[in-house]
């Protein structure tokens, strides 16, 4: 070492706070390896990961175990920082040794993420389902998930998880789950890998030596973890499957060599894994090779995990006060966190504030901007894309570059620079079109496209700045340039269709390109014509856009694929607008034919299952026509272009009828349908209404805003002790239940017994069936209800003198209206008849919607009476107690208490069942606390008061 260098050393020491362990173990490797000789000239010994530089300081003579402790030391500066920690240069720079930043710890909130396994339980249940939501740092310790993929969309913390777990390992590991501790962790990232090279070895070990790049010794370093991990054990985080180069091919190539890995090399009793990707990735699910895999979804932040996010955020934002807030008191920090944690309840920002990166995003503008955070989630896309231009500092830019900061900033003042940024977003948007991943073209082509675009300044420094100082765009391994987040792309693509003169026309010929592709785009345009041209554009673009003729005087068969998707469209861009009452009144004329358009397609059964649930939830949220409002609780009002004369009950009349399955005419029929493989006789006394729909979300909103869950009037003895927790000590003792369902009562404890599970969330699709409700808030709905309904007078289609209750159904009243309306009397199989179930029947497994979707879209699959959902969408409880054997005996099962067992009947199958649970007399029992989101409930209004 010259005597320079010496001096520069001694310098960096003088900077350093002794005070903090972790500067002082790197002062030790610093002298150490100084005395060893072991500190390299230039930047060989420097790795560079997300803007944080570290050192590895090793010598010649270091042992295995010195390399790894080195290792994980370096990984964890890496991870000690917030992948967003380049915001605000003058709060969050942390190139200068010293200077305090936040860190990892000071933000950090724990994730849930919901695992995706065989379920061994009742054999009613789906194959696949979703179990209950678990903190990931616990998963990860599982012995059963050892080796784990784990899912989620961008943005959503996979990567900020990987790193939280490298500095956990290293700081703190006495926190990690005890399998864990004494593991090596090897950090590797799949966008470093450049698979298009010659791969001489496995090619995870070859990801791990891109991960570290061109540090000193990195043959040394990936040989000896490479060793320890096949002789001892590792956690391999492999962090990135979908931004590994290459197609889906190679993907599965990787994950082959992955799983063989894990099959013939580690220690099967040590090692794990971790495996972090979008969704996209592996959209044709795990290959057989990684059979031995667990999967898990990263959940979106619940309410309490954001509420938490940003007090951690904003207490130390308070405490550093960087250079804009000085003045700030502290009253004013306070205001301005509650005004952004009250934003967090709209609707139109509640989903973007799901995800902690857009999350991050909204505390610093909230910081940045003198008002309050916009209403509607276009508007708010529209300032963060704002911050990411003008306030993303230029951090990586040094004093070498041509261009500074100061200059920089001067690009957004034009607005041709902006227009350039949403051209270049158009292109890579339908560039990725036909490459259906993340769009990247080569610097050349990308430069020619803006060329005469971009004033003043040459293209080449416009991209420049739009990767390295706003980071809005990223290279591949390939070093072609694309959009970083692809929120950004669609959402300034969206903002390119608005600004072309035949906006009309394109928008319509992008309904009928990849929907799944078009979608997001297509819906920002409408909320973009809304902030852009707020006096004439909406309503202007609707007039053109939607049909003149009124659905009961056109032809629709003349109507094409196009114009119904166009109408998709409209109402899901419109659906995350937060229109205000002065907006709807100036959008009445558009906004009526649009629902009315879309009820037509609804009922009608155009386009596909998918597309038609698609639009049952736009139409929920721009207002469906086919629900009274809450004056009336938001009872059926229309149904097919003909008033619902008894608001949505349908009557049955009493009668007998063949209950159960004729297993000669039924092959799908189980052993609790039948008498001896055949159905018995049942006769009821009283006629009977029965509900159109199953109860949609609207109508149990009323319920839950009456102050239904407070009122006990509403609630049994029994329910009420459920809803205080006080009956939770008998459930648990029942020695039928199996443990995850008392795992169900600590997941959602007395205190989360006010609504709903996930309400908030549930809110947004009113016009779905109501989910995530045990029987004991089915049965005070159904009090509540019969109680409003006699005091309204509504119920006027029952003869004068005539007593009524709504209640839950009983199993047999359940199952004849089911069969109501057929010719002849044999037990149909499904309540449309007997015809096989086809894609537009029923939502059911086989339908891959992947929820519950919204009531009456399924046209063909209704009962000749015109009853909905009786299959498929969620299973529907009963009044009946469960009973294994036939035949059903009324004055057991509709008992007041229970005949000897604790189950209540569901019947219909649910989206997540298969075809054979969809039919008429299926039948399943589960506890009365039991909760999920495949069960729901209809209700019936009854002449049988007693019964």
């Amino acid at each position: 070492m010259g005597m320079e260098d010496f001096k520069n050393w001694i310098q960096q020491l003088l900077t350093l706070k002794l005070n903090e362990p972790e500067t002082l173990q790197q002062l030790q490797h610093s002298v150490r390896n100084q005395i060893r000789g072991g500190i390299h000239a230039g930047d060989r010994s420097q790795i560079r990961i997300g803007g944080v530089d570290a050192h590895f300081h090793l010598g010649e003579g270091d042992t295995a175990r010195e390399v790894i402790e080195e290792y994980q030391r370096v990984q964890a500066v890496q991870a000690e920082y917030m992948p967003l920690g380049q915001i605000e240069p003058g709060l969050l720079n942390h190139s200068k040794v010293g200077e305090r930043t936040i860190l990892m710890q000071d933000v950090h909130v724990s994730v849930n993420a919901q695992l995706l396994a065989e379920q061994t339980g009742r054999a009613w249940r789906a194959e696949q389902v979703a179990e209950k939501a678990r903190p990931l740092d616990e998963v990860i310790g599982d012995k059963d998930h050892r080796l784990l993929v784990l899912k989620g969309l961008a943005g959503t913390g996979k990567t900020t998880f990987v790193n939280h777990l490298l500095r956990q390992r290293n700081k703190d590991p006495s926190r990690l789950p005890e399998p864990l501790r004494k593991l090596p962790f090897i950090h590797i990232r799949l966008r470093e890998l450049n698979w298009r090279k010659s791969i001489t070895e496995n090619p995870v070990w070859q990801a791990l030596r891109c991960s570290l790049g061109e540090v000193e010794n990195v043959a040394r370093i990936v040989e000896v973890l490479k060793q320890h991990a096949l002789r001892t054990g590792a956690y391999l985080l492999v962090d990135g499957l979908d931004e590994l180069a290459g197609d889906d091919q190679e993907r599965l190539a990787f994950l082959v060599r992955l799983a063989e890995l894990a099959d013939n090399e580690l220690f099967q009793d040590t090692s794990r894994v971790l495996l972090t990707t979008r969704p996209h990735a592996l959209s044709d699910g795990l290959p057989f090779d990684l059979a031995r895999f667990s999967q898990a979804e990263l959940l979106p932040l619940a309410r309490a995990q954001q509420t938490q996010f940003v007090e951690n955020w904003w207490r130390h934002l308070s405490i550093q006060k960087w250079p804009q807030r000085m003045a700030w008191s502290n009253g004013d920090w306070e205001r301005r966190k509650r005004e952004l944690l009250a934003s967090l309840a709209l609707e139109s920002v509640s989903k973007l504030a799901e995800r902690p990166l857009w999350l991050t995003l909204m505390i610093i503008l909230q910081v940045e901007r003198p008002g309050s955070m916009p209403t509607d989630s276009v508007a708010l896309l529209d300032e963060l894309t704002d911050l990411m231009l003008r306030r993303w500092p230029s951090w990586r830019l040094t004093e070498r570059e041509a261009v500074d900061a100061d200059s920089l900033t001067r690009y957004f003042e034009n607005a041709k620079y902006r227009e350039a940024l949403e051209s270049l977003a158009w292109r890579l948007q339908a560039v990725s079109e036909k490459t259906k991943d993340a769009a990247h073209l080569d610097t050349e082509a990308l430069e020619s496209d803006l060329g005469g675009k971009v004033p003043e300044e040459s293209p080449r420094v416009f991209l420049q700045y739009l990767s390295e100082g706003a980071g809005l765009l990223e290279p591949d391994q390939q070093g072609r340039i694309g959009f970083h987040y692809r929120v950004f792309q669609e959402f300034l693509a969206a903002c390119h269709l608005v600004r072309q003169a035949d906006f009309e026309v394109q928008f319509r010929h992008c309904c009928t390109r990849d929907q799944a592709h078009w979608r997001e785009l297509l819906g920002y345009s409408v909320g973009i014509l809304r902030l852009r041209q707020p006096e004439y554009g909406l309503a202007g673009a609707l007039t053109c856009l939607l049909p003149e003729e009124r659905p009961d005087s056109l032809n629709r068969n003349s109507m094409q694929v196009a114009d119904w998707l166009v109408l998709i469209r409209c109402a899901q861009g419109l659906s995350g607008l937060g229109l205000s009452e002065h907006e709807r009144k100036r959008l009445e004329k558009p906004l009526g034919r649009l629902r009315h358009w879309l009820v037509e397609l609804i009922e009608t059964g155009q386009l596909d299952p998918r597309e038609r649930a698609e639009a049952g939830d736009a139409l929920g949220a721009i207002g469906d026509p086919r629900f009274h409002g809450r004056e009336k609780y938001r009872l059926p009002a229309l149904y097919r272009g003909e008033p619902e004369k008894s608001c949505g009950f349908i009557k049955i009349p009493a009668g007998e009828f063949l209950m159960g399955s004729d297993k000669a005419i039924d092959k799908d029929a189980f052993d609790d349908e039948c008498i001896n493989g055949k159905p018995h006789p049942q006769q009821l006394d009283e006629d009977f209404w029965i509900g159109r729909y199953p109860v949609t979300v609207g109508q149990y909103a009323c319920f839950v805003d009456d102050g239904g869950y407070d009122r006990d009037e509403f609630w049994s003895s029994e329910g009420r002790a459920w809803r205080d927790g006080s009956l939770d000590a008998k459930l648990r003792a029942d020695a039928g239940r199996d443990s995850w369902m008392n795992e169900l009562l600590t997941m959602r404890p007395p205190a989360e017994r006010r609504e709903p599970w996930e309400w908030t969330r549930q809110q947004r699709t009113p016009t779905r069936p109501v989910i995530m409700i045990c029987w004991y808030e089915t049965e005070a709905y159904c009090n509540w209800l019969n109680r409003r309904l006699h005091a309204s007078g509504m119920v006027d289609w029952i003869s004068a003198g005539s007593e009524f209750s709504v209640r839950l159904p009983t199993e047999r009243e359940w199952e004849k209206a089911a069969r109501t309306g057929h010719e002849q009397i044999e037990p149909w199989r499904y309540p449309w008849g007997n015809e096989e179930w086809t894609e537009g029947r029923a939502n059911i497994k086989d339908s891959k919607i992947g929820h519950a979707s919204a009531v009456g879209i399924y046209a063909e699959g209704a009962t000749p009476l015109g009853l909905h959902d009786m299959a498929g969408n969620v299973w529907e409880w009963s009044c009946s107690w469960w009973s294994a054997d036939y035949p059903y005996q009324a004055d057991k099962s509709e008992a007041e208490t229970a005949p000897g067992g604790n189950y209540r009947v569901l019947r219909g199958g649910s989206w997540v069942g298969i075809q054979r649970r969809a039919r008429c007399a299926s039948r399943v029992g589960d506890f009365p606390d039991y909760w999920n989101d495949y069960v729901g409930f209809r209700v019936v209004l009854s002449l049988a008061v007693d019964f």
